[in-house]
């Protein structure tokens, strides 16, 4: 359980309550509306959300905000170190070049990390100069 910024305490989500929520986002709006948003009629959403809700006993928000997150799967958007975000493969070049400039921008000073200055080698003037 971890602690959010407000005073209530919140849980991860089931395997369980995810399968749910995405069945019930099936059976309520997409078999009788289609995948399309633009024919989902005005406050179906906001309906469909609150009976998910209530199936699975979370808070309206928690269930609107997982929504806005993770879309009609209510899947978890966790990243693997292989560079899988949420099903969507991610070229193994653009994880080892994201580990680069972490790694230049862990190299930075505290006063230039402080100021914003960019990591070194990433600079318009480093890339001027190369």
């Amino acid at each position: 359980m971890r602690l959010s910024n407000n005073k209530h305490a919140t849980r991860s989500w089931s395997e369980r309550e995810i399968a749910v929520a995405a069945a019930a986002w099936q059976e309520l709006v997409v078999d009788r509306y289609g995948d399309d948003p633009a024919d989902i009629p005005r406050g179906v959403r906001a309906g469909v959300l609150a009976q998910i809700a209530s199936r699975i006993g979370r808070p309206i928000g928690v269930v609107e905000n997982r929504f806005t997150m993770a879309g009609p799967s209510f899947a978890s958007l966790r990243r693997s170190l292989g560079g899988e975000v949420s099903g969507m493969r991610v070229p193994l070049e653009r994880v080892a070049e994201r580990a680069q400039r972490q790694a230049a921008a862990d190299a930075r000073s505290v006063t230039a990390a402080i100021f914003g200055d960019p990591p070194p080698g990433y600079s318009a003037l480093d890339r001027r100069r190369a």
